[in-house]
This record gives structure tokens, C-alpha cells and sequence, in this order.
């Protein structure tokens, strides 16, 4: 009986001192790929943003009285998130290189490796990158929102005419 618990107790202790490269090579691309696309929503939004100010500037609102002012500050608040979120995407894909420069011929690295330090340190980072990208993310909705919400009750709206041109 107790070789039985001694042998199961080795099975939890390895399974526990192991990670599987490919499944943490999964879980980071499936983030870069999650991120790549919020970037691309994020730059499509942040360009009808620049348009309706645009558009306002070219029909000279002035930008001291409400809702004009409330517009810019949130739109620089938009533009610092954005600029946040752009710049760490170096930051990942440099620490994406590094851990596929692992050349391992194993499935699996144990604690006794060399390399297990790099993987659970890549994938702390990769944890860390992706909650503080949700939190950018979570901060550029909301202020992509209160900008949405200021135009709509301000009944200040972007205009595609090319759109519109073609469509007639």
C-alpha cells in the first residue's frame, strides 16, 4: 500500500515540476494574437475619434467651451492609452524571441534544468503583460465610451462623404 502512495506521490510531485513547452508556446500566441486584434480595434476607433475632432477643427468649434474641451481631454487620454499599450508590444515580442531560442528536444523541462527558470520566468511575464494590457485596454474602453457619450448627447457625429458618395 504505501509503495503505491510513493509512486503516486512521484507521479503528482513530476507533474507539478514540469511544464509543457508547447502549451505555454500555445498560451503566448493565443495572447499575441488576442492583443494584435484588440491593437487593430483600438486603431479603428482612434481613427473616427481623429476624424470627428478633425472635422471640428476644420469647422473652427471652439475647443475652451464644453463639450469641444471635454472632447480633447479625453481624446489625449485616448492617445496616452494607446501610445502605452504600442509601446510594450516591442517589450513582448523581444521576450517571445528569447523563449523560442530555448532549443530543447524535450516535450518537457524539469525543475533540475537549466532552462525551467526562463520558462516559468517567461511565462510570470506573459501573466503580468496580459493583465496589464487588459487594464489598458479596460481604460481606453472606458474613455472611448465617456467620448461616445459626449458626441452623441452633444450631437457632434463623423460624416464618412465617401461612404455616403458611393452608397448614392
Amino acid at each position: 500500500m504505501n509503495y503505491k502512495i510513493l509512486i503516486l506521490s512521484f507521479f503528482l510531485s513530476a507533474c507539478a515540476t514540469t511544464y509543457r513547452i508547447s502549451d505555454i508556446k500555445n498560451h503566448v500566441s493565443e495572447l499575441k494574437i488576442s492583443i494584435a486584434d484588440s491593437i487593430q480595434k483600438i486603431d479603428k476607433d482612434y481613427q473616427q475619434k481623429t476624424q470627428i475632432l478633425d472635422g471640428l477643427r476644420k469647422n473652427k468649434a471652439d475647443f475652451t467651451k464644453y463639450p469641444f474641451n471635454d472632447l480633447t481631454n479625453i481624446y489625449q487620454k485616448l492617445t496616452g492609452i494607446r501610445e502605452q499599450i504600442i509601446s510594450g508590444q516591442p517589450e513582448l515580442e523581444n521576450y517571445w524571441k528569447k523563449f523560442n531560442q530555448l532549443q530543447t528536444k524535450k516535450e518537457q523541462l524539469r525543475k533540475s534544468n537549466s532552462e525551467f527558470k526562463e520558462v516559468v520566468e517567461y511565462k510570470e511575464f506573459a501573466e503580468n503583460f496580459k493583465l496589464k494590457n487588459e487594464q489598458l485596454f479596460a481604460a481606453y474602453s472606458q474613455n472611448s465610451q465617456a467620448f461616445n457619450k459626449t458626441t452623441q448627447t452633444n450631437q457632434i457625429y463623423f460624416l464618412n462623404t465617401r461612404t455616403l458618395a458611393q452608397q448614392l
